[in-house]
């Protein structure tokens, strides 16, 4: 799934500035998103604690980093067959397309998908509903279903990446036939663990060997750009309003979207945190200047400024240059 400020293109220049630093140990990830970073992390021997705030990603944690296995979904699926992963994967994609509101609103009024890729989609939201109403999934086969279905209806989603708009024309990658597939848990030797907090929360529990915080760069609310699949998440029938199907109500917002409040957020953090190494990823055009992020840092520990080859996401698929910078933080 494309998702913005993941760091993909960047993780594993990440993973060899901070593992000659530190090579092993508690790896705390607060700004977490789908879990790009903490995979990683988790998939090379550390102990990952990772966190978000919105739903959706916060299920893609518990599914790639939490787990270490699929779980058995013993309540869904026959005990006797050998392949489990593959009869779940069957089951869900033998389930009937079915008329609804995901159906009405965003592929007859609004063109995120075709009208034969949202039914399908529709009736495996509704079967996974249904389970979870009749407590047929424990708390971790429910994230893995989730996060997989929201996995498998970005793949046909008629958009440049996000849910803020849709494409005006349906793109080919919309046209493709919808297929549910199923997300599968990162290998590691040591037990992670995903938590729906924030990071103040997340500092307050304990001390880590590394923290990473990765948080927003500017004002676009991920809340917003990703509307429909926290909607999916939360397993509520929306009401909507305006041309891109947002939800009625108070959409959640980082502090690190706002300017003034970025700045406290950051000050905030650093008094609580207890770490061997803090890093602190930023981009050049973020809210903060870079000034003010040294200024601030450097009462915790050494601070060392490290540029990243990177390149920024971007909707209209030109990824353009944009500094990444490390501010690594060593507290010996």
């Amino acid at each position: 799934m494309r998702y913005l400020g993941s760091k993909t293109l960047m993780v594993n220049q990440i993973y060899s500035i901070i593992n000659n630093i530190v090579s092993e140990g508690s790896f705390c990830d607060p700004f977490g998103g789908i879990g790009t970073v903490g995979s990683y992390f988790k998939r090379r021997g550390y102990q990952v604690h990772i966190g978000e705030i919105l739903n959706f990603p916060h299920h893609f944690q518990i599914s790639k980093i939490q787990l270490n296995k699929t779980p058995p979904f013993s309540s869904v699926l026959n005990k006797n067959y050998s392949d489990r992963e593959e009869m779940l994967i069957g089951l869900m994609n033998s389930i009937k397309p079915i008329n609804g509101w995901l159906v009405e609103e965003y592929a007859r009024k609004r063109k995120f998908f075709t009208v034969e890729n949202a039914k399908k989609i529709q009736g495996c939201w509704n079967k996974i509903k249904k389970w979870q109403k009749l407590k047929l999934l424990n708390d971790e086969e429910f994230s893995i279903l989730i996060s997989s279905l929201i996995e498998s209806m970005d793949r046909v989603a008629n958009t440049a990446g996000t849910y803020y708009a849709y494409l005006k024309n349906m793109s080919y990658k919309s046209l493709r036939r919808y297929k549910f597939d199923l997300i599968k848990p990162v290998k590691g030797a040591i037990n992670c663990k995903a938590y729906f907090i924030d990071a103040i929360a997340m500092m307050k529990q304990k001390s880590y060997d590394i923290i990473y915080l990765d948080p927003p760069y500017n004002e676009r609310s991920y809340a917003h750009y990703y509307h429909l699949p926290e909607t999916v998440a939360k397993l509520k029938t929306p009401q909507l309003k305006g041309k891109c199907g947002i939800p009625v109500g108070e959409i959640l917002r980082s502090d690190f979207n706002h300017r003034k409040k970025a700045i406290i957020a950051l000050q905030d953090i650093m008094k609580i945190a207890q770490f061997k190494l803090l890093v602190f990823h930023y981009a050049e055009n973020g809210l903060l200047h870079h000034d003010t992020i040294n200024n601030l840092l450097k009462p915790y520990g050494r601070v060392e400024n490290i540029e990243l080859n990177s390149r920024q996401y971007s909707a209209n698929k030109a990824h353009k240059s944009i500094k990444n910078l490390l501010y690594i933080v060593r507290n010996d």
